[in-house]
């Protein structure tokens, strides 16, 4: 298992067993050890509730998050990376299966967002999980006001 924290940036990637299971329920499972204790910060299972997303949109949604935050977000700049986000996907080749806690509607060149399920009892959250055969990770940015 790999495990970053950079910040309001954490991430974990795994090998998981490829079985039978959707790749929602195995982004559960992992949801279920996403734990980082130094920041009183755990992931919780979304089942249904996982969206599944364009990877350019949400790896976009993750820099700008990552940048600037969720709280007082400021202007998108699509040619800036984050460090640690850029990291993550990186782990992943183009044709991983990508899923986010936030409707396609609350992604970068959309006006708003229309369902949005928290993921940590932060006040403002944003989460990717991607798979990909047996890799799986997490990558979840965290705010408050």
């Amino acid at each position: 298992m790999i495990r970053k924290e950079d910040g309001r940036v954490r991430w974990m990637i795994e090998m998981d067993d490829v079985s039978t299971r959707s790749d929602r329920h195995r982004l559960d499972r992992m949801a279920e050890i996403f734990v980082f204790e130094e920041a009183a910060l755990s992931g919780r299972p979304l089942g249904k509730n996982w969206v599944e997303a364009k990877r350019g949109a949400l790896e976009l949604a993750m820099h700008n998050a990552g940048r600037n935050g969720l709280a007082m977000p400021s202007r998108q700049r699509p040619g800036v990376r984050h460090k640690s986000v850029a990291e993550f996907f990186e782990h992943f080749g183009s044709q991983a299966r990508c899923f986010t806690n936030r409707s396609e509607a609350g992604l970068p060149g959309q006006e708003s967002f229309t369902t949005w399920s928290t993921f940590t009892d932060s006040t403002f959250d944003i989460v990717a999980g991607l798979v990909e055969g047996e890799r799986i990770g997490i990558l979840c940015i965290d705010d408050e006001d």
